[in-house]
Order: C-alpha cells, then sequence, then structure tokens
C-alpha cells in the first residue's frame, strides 16, 4: 500500500505544508465586519475618503446637540388660557327671549290684566355672516362680532327695554368653527374640537380624539401655532405637568408614532436591530441593550457609529476638524479635497454619510458617550481586537491540523 511507505519524518513535511497553506490563506478569515485598522483607514484625510472620520469629543457632542431642536411646549407658548370667547364670523347663534306679563311683543293671546304667565321664544339658529350681525325681531340687525356672549345679551336687552315688558335675553353659541383646534395623525379618531370655556390642553385633545393608537413612548407631538411648530414626546408631557399646556384656536396637534430603531454589529453582546423610545437614548445606553462591548472579542478603541448628517452638521464637523489645532495646512487642503468628493455621497435626502469613533480606552468617552445621543437609522459597530483575530486564525489551524495529525498517526501505525 502506498500509504504504508509513509514515515512520521513525512508526516511532518505534510503538517508543514498544510501550516504553509493556511498562513497563506490567513486573510481569508471571516469577519463580522471591517477592522478597526480598516475603518481608520478608511477616514483618513490623506487617503481622500469620501467618508470622514470624526473623533467623539465634547466640541462634536456640542455641535450634534446644538443642532436638535431642544424648545418644549412652554418655552415656545407657555401655559396661558384662552381668553373668553368673542362671538366670530361663521359661529351658529341662538337666542332664547323671555317676556314678562302682559307680554307686549312674544305674547300669543290677547292682553289681559290678569294674566301673570311668563312667555318665552326661542329664535331659530342664526349664522353670523361676514357683515357680523344677527338679526332679533323688533329691534333689527346687531352687531356681535367681536364681542363676548353677556355683551350681546346686554345689547338685546337694552334694544328692547322700552318695546317688550320686562324681557330677559339668553345667547348660546352652538357653533364656533373659529375656536377649534386639529387632532390628526396616530390617533383613534381625528377630528377638530372646540374649545370649551373651561380650556382644553394637550392630553385632553387626545382624550377627546378617542387615545393614541401605538404605545405611549414611541409617540412624538408636534405642535403647530401662529406659524411655529415645536416637536415633544408624547411621554415627557405626561410626565411633567407643565408641558401640558392649554391649546388655541387654530392649533394643530399632530400624534405620530416614531419605531426609532438602530443596528448593533460586530464585537457586542447582540447582533440584532434595536427599537427605541421617542425620548431618545445615549450611545451608552444602545450599547447596554446589545450586552455591551464583548470583552473577549472587542476592541475597546474601535467603537464607530456611522451616520448621515444634514450639511448643516457635516459642514460645521469638517470646520471644526479644520480649526483643530493638530492638523497641519496640508490635512486641510485634504479635508477641503475629502468635502468635495463626499458631496457626491449623499442621500436623496441631501445627507452626508460621516463615521464617528468612541475611543473607551479613555475614561472620559464614558462621560462623552451619555451626550451623544443615538438617531434613527444608526448604525454601531464594534471591532474586533487584533488578538482574537489571531484566536481564530489559530482554531481554525487546529481544525485542519488535528484531523492531519490523527490521519499521521494512523499511517504509522498502519506502517509499524
Amino acid at each position: 500500500m502506498i500509504f504504508g511507505k509513509l514515515k512520521l519524518s513525512q508526516t511532518s513535511g505534510l503538517l508543514t505544508c498544510l501550516l504553509a497553506v493556511t498562513l497563506l490563506n490567513g486573510c481569508t478569515i471571516p469577519h463580522s465586519g471591517p477592522s478597526f485598522s480598516d475603518i481608520r483607514k478608511s477616514g483618513d484625510q490623506g487617503n481622500k475618503s469620501p467618508i470622514p472620520l470624526v473623533i467623539v469629543d465634547s466640541a462634536v457632542t456640542d455641535i450634534l446637540n446644538g443642532s436638535v431642536e431642544h424648545s418644549t411646549f412652554y418655552d415656545a407658548f407657555g401655559n396661558v388660557k384662552p381668553d373668553v370667547y368673542r362671538v366670530n364670523y361663521g359661529d351658529s347663534v341662538e337666542l332664547y327671549i323671555w317676556e314678562s306679563a302682559p307680554a307686549l311683543l312674544f305674547g300669543s293671546r290677547g292682553f289681559d290684566v290678569e294674566d301673570f304667565t311668563v312667555t318665552s321664544q326661542k329664535l331659530p339658529t342664526q349664522v353670523v355672516e361676514e357683515d357680523g350681525k344677527i338679526s332679533v325681531p323688533f329691534v333689527g340687525m346687531i352687531s356681535v362680532v367681536g364681542k363676548t356672549v353677556r355683551q350681546v345679551e346686554k345689547d338685546i336687552l337694552a334694544a328692547l327695554g322700552n318695546k317688550a315688558n320686562n324681557p330677559q335675553v339668553l345667547v348660546q353659541i352652538t357653533n364656533r368653527p373659529a375656536a377649534q383646534i386639529t387632532v390628526i395623525g396616530d390617533v383613534n379618531s381625528s377630528k377638530n374640537i372646540f374649545l370649551t370655556p373651561k380650556g382644553e390642553n394637550i392630553l385632553d385633545a387626545i382624550a377627546l380624539s378617542a387615545g393614541v393608537t401605538q404605545s405611549f413612548n414611541k409617540i412624538m407631538l408636534s405642535l403647530s401655532r401662529n406659524g411655529r411648530t415645536v416637536n415633544m414626546p408624547l411621554e415627557r408631557v405626561i410626565q411633567n405637568p407643565e408641558q401640558n399646556i392649554y391649546l388655541n384656536a387654530k392649533d394643530v396637534l399632530v400624534v405620530m408614532y416614531q419605531p426609532w430603531s438602530y443596528t448593533m454589529m460586530g464585537a457586542s453582546g447582540k447582533n440584532q436591530e434595536f427599537n427605541f423610545e421617542a425620548t431618545g437614548i445615549n450611545l451608552i445606553e444602545a450599547l447596554a441593550r446589545a450586552g455591551g462591548i464583548n470583552d473577549s472579542m472587542a476592541d475597546p478603541r474601535g467603537v464607530f457609529v456611522f451616520r448621515f448628517e444634514d450639511q448643516k452638521v457635516y459642514d460645521s464637523l469638517l470646520e471644526l476638524s479644520s480649526d483643530s489645532a493638530e492638523r497641519s495646512s496640508a490635512d486641510i487642503e485634504k479635508m477641503s479635497e475629502v468635502s468635495d468628493v463626499n458631496r457626491k455621497t449623499v442621500t436623496a435626502q441631501n445627507k452626508r454619510p460621516v463615521i464617528y469613533q468612541v475611543d473607551f480606552e479613555q475614561p472620559e468617552s464614558f462621560f462623552r458617550s451619555q451626550n451623544f445621543m443615538i438617531k434613527n437609522g444608526d448604525v454601531i459597530f464594534v471591532a474586533s481586537a487584533s488578538g482574537y483575530e489571531l484566536s481564530k486564525f489559530l482554531r481554525m489551524l487546529g481544525l485542519i491540523v488535528n484531523p492531519a495529525l490523527s490521519w499521521g498517526n494512523t499511517i504509522n501505525r498502519m506502517t509499524d
């Protein structure tokens, strides 16, 4: 048999060949993503990469947090209860008039000095048209726009004073299109809501719309008033009663379900997509939800966040890099060239790709990361340590060497 002529020395030579082949093919070791050095080289301005690498520090977090609208409902609009309602164009008005006996104008029977019955009369509903007036029998047209209900009653009583016997007047506004708010979005019943003298606040409006259709901690509220719009999470409004402000006429409240998420990849506890609340989470919280950094696999220097930024934020980051004292004039020139290339690497929403790096070997990074807020669609990648890549190589090598040794031992036993 040919195997019978194979000696131990020849088996050792075979193992050497297998080792050489394995070493030559070491570059084909499976990866969960780019290595730490690959990403650093990609973001190196000297390579004129279209995607800059930004080291996260306090100046970077200031730029990112400064680009976010931090106004609250209370800060933007205050919490003033609407003024007493005044009659407006398009309102529907109902009049009730009472006259003591003997009724002179609204009585249904002839005059009788012994008749002490109080006569009442409900007039047909009238809509306040563009002249701002309503019609009152035996009085004529009376201006009502801009007046309170009590002022309208007083004017009608004064006009009837010399014509009716001790008249009494009640005015009701049954439809007030100018005193309504609009609630739309992810509520069970989008509608126009008429404001009452009580005053309706934000949570009242949501309740009158039959509540939200999704979990409250994933709902964002958008309130528009007088050309200004402010967004706040519903959860924050519930937790802080100060933000549950009174609504004013013509306010538009949009209730938006925000299924925000980020994706975790690389040497972390879990590789998957994670949802987060409308109140937002920071980088430390995002890593914790994924089981943290795997200490047996990860390079703590290589935590990267891949994100598309608005043009304004992107330009601010480039300006910060240019102003850095650590950069030479040549570096700044290369940075400008990278910027020109990057302008061609944009999304349909005119956003620019940026890679952020956080070095968790530096203790202060744990503080900075608490100010680095995660955005919807972010990809967080934890690079593997070079030592872990070596251990993977050795494990793969063991899969080849162990069967080869077993095979060699079998051949030697056959030849003995």
